[in-house]
């Protein structure tokens, strides 16, 4: 929707402060901002996005219209508008318009603005051209995941955090398979089968998330008795990222799920996997502790202190 409109789209993490809202929104000159109201059912609406957002409303300028998603909040701000009121802006649009639009695009023209997570200084915001970001992700999706046209892919992540931005939006879109959205956690929405719930509804082939969430599910349910009760015969992959995978954690997975759990790295900077064991290419040994060989395309060295070659 955002090349239709010659825009770039902005991910922001649904829970970023209101002094990082405002950094990255500030930061990136956005004119629009889309705001949700109560993601996961909380209560607390001091937590909420329409609320935070008009907290820091005054301080951003270039704002021209605040779209909130749905009918159960509303925001302060005179600039807010209903997602209702917004589609009506575009009533009258011609087809022919908008093809116009999407003819104009170029493989060098940004898809998208991602934002670090400032914990090593301020969010820095990552540009994402459109072709080169096509390509990658497409290639990934086959040769790192092993995953298909037709297969069901679940990325377990926010779509303003980067790995849900690449693999639950674009990755599975160019790649033609079904991508599964979310909204939950792994434990306490409402148990630690969740995720086994899902794959199992779903007939989900390969799973992407964070180490912590399989940390989460193993205090809560550390003999896997949710586990039993649901079937996983479609799973064929587990790949964590995002933080260190500890080596308890990768055997319990991989002892419970009894199909190969992947450690691979990478980062806002790359927007795709730096070092993996591909599937879809040759499946490695694995080694605890290391998230495998570089992915093609990636030379990696390290560097001693002395900036000679390790």
């Amino acid at each position: 929707a955002s090349q239709m409109l010659n825009g770039v789209a902005v991910g922001v993490y649904h829970t970023c402060s209101p002094e990082e809202v405002e950094w990255v929104v500030g930061n990136s000159e956005s004119k629009f901002v889309f705001v949700g109201t109560n993601p996961q059912g909380g209560d607390d609406s001091e937590k909420m996005p329409n609320t935070r957002m008009d907290k820091i409303m005054g301080n951003l300028p270039l704002i021209q219209n605040a779209i909130v998603l749905d009918d159960s909040g509303s925001m302060e701000s005179e600039i807010a508008i209903s997602w209702a009121d917004f589609l009506a802006k575009g009533e009258g649009v011609e087809t022919s318009e908008i093809k116009d639009r999407l003819n104009g695009v170029e493989p060098h023209d940004t898809c998208a603005l991602i934002y670090t997570s400032g914990t090593t200084g301020v969010p820095k915001g990552i540009v994402r051209d459109i072709g080169g970001h096509i390509v990658a992700l497409k290639w990934t999706m086959k040769n790192i995941y092993n995953i298909d046209e037709g297969d069901v892919w679940w990325s377990a992540s926010d779509i303003g955090w980067i790995v849900g931005h690449s693999y639950i939006v674009y990755a599975p879109l160019f790649k033609g398979c079904t991508t599964v959205l979310f909204e939950g956690k792994p434990v306490g929405t409402p148990d630690a089968g969740a995720f086994w719930k899902m794959i199992s509804d779903y007939k989900i082939k390969s799973l992407f998330t964070a180490p912590t969430a399989f940390r989460a599910i193993k205090k809560e349910d550390p003999e896997g008795n949710f586990f039993s009760k649901y079937d996983l015969s479609k799973f064929e992959s587990l790949f964590l990222a995002g933080e260190r995978a500890d080596p308890d954690t990768i055997k319990w997975a991989e002892n419970l799920l009894k199909v190969p759990v992947i450690d691979h790295w990478w980062q806002t900077e790359t927007s795709w996997a730096i070092s993996s064991n591909c599937t879809g290419i040759e499946m490695m040994k694995t080694k605890y502790g290391s998230a495998c060989k570089a992915v093609p395309g990636y030379n990696v060295k390290i560097i001693k202190s002395d900036q000679t070659l390790a």
